[in-house]
């Protein structure tokens, strides 16, 4: 069975640090990789279902997905980014965009240690 872990690129760490250099920078970059790691996050909760696991089997998965998608910070991220692409203002400043980027970026880095750990369970 594929692992779990395949899910995450391996140029994910590239993708997320693009997040966070371009929250301080009028390029529409940060957009093209968000979208890449909102695929991602996905695409590991498919992953997950392939197995028949639910979000709801893990509370630790559950709360992170809650964290990411409850309106921010992946919404608001997409907005600043899409305001940066339209010359439009955000709801956000460069800071916060930054923070919204660098909390993503700690929250996909645990959904990939679990997914890590959850392939270590199902391979012993």
């Amino acid at each position: 069975m594929e692992k779990l872990v395949s899910v995450f690129p391996v140029n994910l760490d590239y993708h997320l640090q693009k997040i966070l250099v371009t929250t301080g920078m009028p390029e529409d970059v940060g957009e093209v990789n968000l979208q890449q790691i909102k695929q991602t996050i996905q695409s590991f909760r498919e992953a997950l279902k392939e197995r028949g696991i639910e979000l709801e089997t893990y509370d630790s998965i559950k709360y992170v997905y809650d964290l990411l998608e409850y309106p921010y910070p992946l919404g608001e991220l997409q907005k600043f980014f899409q305001g940066v692409k339209s010359g439009r203002e955000s709801n956000i400043n460069e800071k916060a965009a930054y923070i919204f980027a660098f909390f993503v970026g700690k929250q996909v880095a645990e959904l990939k240690q679990m997914a890590q750990e959850i392939d270590e369970d199902y391979s012993s």
